[in-house]
Formats: structure tokens, sequence, C-alpha cells
């Protein structure tokens, strides 16, 4: 009986930190349109101790989000834009010259620089140069920077980063490989959303005119205690095994979502597959829950595609799992991006994309007239509903002249 009291709260001090770490998602992504799932994705990574990229082309709000971090965590975050021209001194702290000049020895001042950072915030953080990333992989991988016969210990929590493109150079394989969460950011598609997108604009640039503060909502000793918490009550958000011998119900789809995945061909490594359980394990706390439920799932979105080809099949996969009745706004807003990006111009069209377009279309149909979902959702579905069928209508290929009979799109606007 002592056990379960302790267990309890536990997961009641989880839930206490995790009403804080919602706030600080709500700032993250308040006056940027449709960023919902990368303000969850760095919410997460930040929880868990884990690094974080976003990746997407220039002008989709990435750096102003990864920016929002440094200002809202209370703790020791180091921000930077990396170039080819930045100096490593800019990032690990230029030497002392008094002790150089007493001792001969080349030791860094490294107070507010990468050495001494719980969190670290790069915008392009693929751009550096050689010797910089060489720096930036030993401070992930071992904590530890070795400088000219000295070791310095980093606290390093989480790197957040940010990227318009994938890195195609091998040599930077691993280091991209140790963000674990990735979010692949698309530009705003809504057309319905232009008006919002314009207002948003505005108010980023009236809070810069005006100076306007924004407060931490966490602090760096939350993020570890929760990260301490979902360790201790893992066996019962997420239980591997019940009483009875059996597999947990969302146990099972989390492995079975493993196997879908690897047919799609999008492939885990082990370290991933453990991290996607303390992921799921971690959502469920974050939206007030004791026990993960399938769309907890989500958080795969995160940690499966390494390029934003592979965003489609894993959203794919999670469409089998996540009930379709129980979909959020930011389920629907994956299904959409998805569904958009196989609309663009240049992309192939075959008979799986038309049957995932028109399943699409079935269940953005479906949410925009039931009303056993909330307004919002009911809202949502229905604006992108006419996003996608809008660029349905508008498309000139020739594939989707079936689509365009089956749901009655023709040139001229449906009433």
């Amino acid at each position: 009986m002592a056990r379960v009291i302790e267990l309890g709260e536990k997961v009641e001090r989880a839930h206490e930190i995790a009403s804080k770490a919602r706030e600080f998602e709500k700032q993250l992504s308040r006056n940027l349109v449709d960023r919902g799932n990368e303000a969850d994705l760095l919410t997460l990574a930040l929880l868990l101790g884990r690094n974080a990229v976003l990746i997407g082309s220039a002008g989709t709000a990435k750096s102003e989000i990864t920016n929002k971090v440094s200002k809202l965590i209370d703790g020791s975050v180091f921000s930077i834009q990396l170039s080819r021209d930045t100096e490593t001194s800019e990032v690990l702290g230029y030497f002392d010259p008094k002790v150089f000049k007493d001792e001969g020895k080349l030791i860094r001042l490294t107070d507010g620089t990468l050495l001494t950072a719980d969190v670290a915030v790069f915008d392009e953080v693929f751009e550096a140069n050689s010797i910089l990333l060489n720096a930036l992989r030993s401070a992930i991988n071992e904590k530890k920077f070795y400088d000219h016969g000295t070791a310095y210990d980093i606290p390093l929590w989480s790197l957040i980063g940010s990227s318009n493109l994938v890195p195609e150079d091998p040599r930077l394989a691993a280091l991209y490989d140790r963000f674990l969460f990735r979010g692949f950011v698309q530009p705003v598609g809504a057309l319905g959303k232009t008006v919002e997108l314009l207002r948003a604009g505005r108010s980023i640039d009236l809070e810069r005119t005006n100076g306007v503060n924004t407060k931490p909502e966490i602090t760096v000793a939350d993020f570890k205690e929760f990260r301490r918490l979902v360790d201790q009550v893992a066996d019962s958000v997420l239980p591997l095994v019940l009483p009875d011998g059996t597999a947990g119900e969302v146990t099972s789809k989390l492995v079975e979502a493993f196997v879908n995945l690897r047919i799609a061909g999008v492939e885990l490594s082990d370290r991933r597959k453990v991290m996607a359980q303390k992921a799921v394990i971690a959502a469920a706390l974050l939206d007030g829950k004791s026990e993960a439920s399938m769309e907890d799932l989500r958080v795969l979105r995160y940690l499966a595609p390494e390029t934003e080809e592979q965003v489609g099949d894993v959203d794919s996969v999670l469409r089998q799992i996540i009930p379709t009745d129980r979909m959020t706004t930011m389920d629907l807003q994956v299904a959409a991006d998805s569904i958009k990006r196989i609309l663009e111009p240049g992309m192939p069209v075959t008979e799986d994309i038309l049957e995932h377009i028109s399943e699409g279309i079935e269940t953005f149909r479906t949410y925009s007239a039931s009303r056993e979902v909330s307004e919002d959702v009911r809202s949502f579905a229905g604006t992108q509903l006419r996003d996608i069928e809008s660029l349905i209508r508008e498309s000139g290929k020739p594939e989707f002249a079936e689509l365009k009979n089956k749901y009655d799109l023709t040139e001229v606007q449906r009433q």
C-alpha cells in the first residue's frame, strides 16, 4: 500500500510540472500559426533532456519558435546563430589572457558559453565549420570538451537546433543522429488562415516594437525532476506486461508500429525505440493522464522520420493505430500536412497516394460534420478540408480526375 501511495504522489508531482510545461508549450506557439506540433516536440524533448531540431525552408518560423526557448526557461541558456565564419571561441569562450600571461596556459573563459549552458539554442546548427562541429559532437556524446590539455565537463541538458535542410555531408551524420526529436516544418498552407497569419505577424512586430518581456515559464530543475519521475512511474503509466502476463494494449500497438514502420522503410535504431517509450510516457503525463493511451503514440512523428519524405509514411502507419474518432487538431494538422505535401507540383501520384488522399478527404469530411467532437476540432477539420479540396480542384494533374469526379471537385467552387 505504501508503494501505491508513493507512486500516486510521483504521478501527481509529474502532473504539477506538466502544468508548467503546458504553459511553456502554449507560449512557444503564441502568435505563430499552425506551430502546435513544433511546440509539442520541443517541450517533450526538453522534458526528457534530449536534443531536438526543426528543419524546413526559410520563413517558416523555425528560428522564431526556437529562440523563444531561451526566453521561457529559467536556467543557463546559450543561444547563437552559426555560420561557416563562426569562431570556436564565440561558442566555447575566449582564452583568459591573464592566465596565459602569468602561467602560460590556455584556459577558456567559459561563463555564458556552451561549456556552462544547461540548454543551447543553435540557429542553422549544421552550418558550423569542422572544428566547431567536432566540439559539438563531443559536447553531445560525451558531455565533455578536451582543449589544450584541459577537460571541461559540460552540463548540457538539451540542444535545440534549427536548419533549412537535412545535412547531406556524411561527416554530419553522427551529429544529426543525436537529434532524437526531429520536426519537419511546413509553410502555413491553409488558405483560410491567411488572415490569421497576417494578424499573428502584426502581433509579433508590435511586441518587438514595444519591447514586451517574455517571462520564464519553467526551470531546468523542473525538466530534470520530470525526467526522473518518468523513469519512476514508467511501469504504471505504460506497463510492458499486465498482471495476467499479457502485453499492455498501448505497448502492443507501439511494438506493432515499429514493425509497420520497418515494412514502410522507416527503420528505428534501438536507441530510438527505447526513447519512444519514454516519450509516450512523457506525452501522457504532459496531457495530465496517469495512463498512456493510443493518442500518445503521436510522439513517433517526432522520433521516426529521418527525412521529410518519411513523414507521410509515419503518418500512414499511425493512422492505422490512433482511433480516428479521437483525433485532435494536432493529429488533423499532421494528416493535412501529409496530404498537402503530396499535392505539391512535381510529386509523383500512385494508386497508394490516391487512396491516401481519398482516406484523408473522408476523415476530414467526417470530422467537419460530426457533432461528437468539439467545435474547435470541427471548425479546424472544415478549414483543412476546404484547403485540400481547393488544391485538388486547381491541380492540372490528370491522375486527380477520378478524385474530382468522386468528390464533385469541379473547377467551379462548390457551394
